[in-house]
């Protein structure tokens, strides 16, 4: 597990793929991807509407998917998920199995009975 973040270790937010840029060095593109530094892990949020633009970018960026921790995708948006349309029955098992460890976790003894409680609490509809 990775410490929790404090002041004195910045986040810096740089976007890979966009309609503008004020970075020559980048090909513009309908989409969307930025990548998040933490310390030492990195998170690529959405991978654009194009993975051409994608690898190119991250190149001109000094960056590559090899350096990348997570992959992050906020909606199934064709603008989003460039590069998931290539690879997206690799990036769906890796999602599968972290749903299985999130199914794991909430049947795990003796928290299991707190957390389903928890969650059906939360989400059963009010009363009429």
């Amino acid at each position: 597990m990775s410490e929790p973040m404090t002041a004195s270790r910045p986040i810096t937010l740089t976007i890979v793929c966009d309609n503008y840029s004020l970075d020559a060095h980048l090909t513009l593109a309908w989409g969307f991807a930025s990548l998040i530094q933490a310390g030492e892990t990195t998170i690529l949020f959405d991978t654009g509407g194009d993975e051409q633009v994608l690898m190119h970018n991250l190149a001109a960026l000094d960056s590559d998917l090899c350096q990348i921790d997570t992959i992050v995708l906020s909606h199934l948006h064709l603008d989003h998920i460039g590069l998931a349309k290539t690879h997206l029955q690799h990036i769906l098992i890796a999602a599968a199995m972290n749903l299985m460890r999130v199914a794991h976790w909430l049947a795990e003894e003796p928290l299991a009975q707190a957390r389903s409680s928890a969650f059906v609490r939360l989400h059963q509809p009010a009363a009429a």
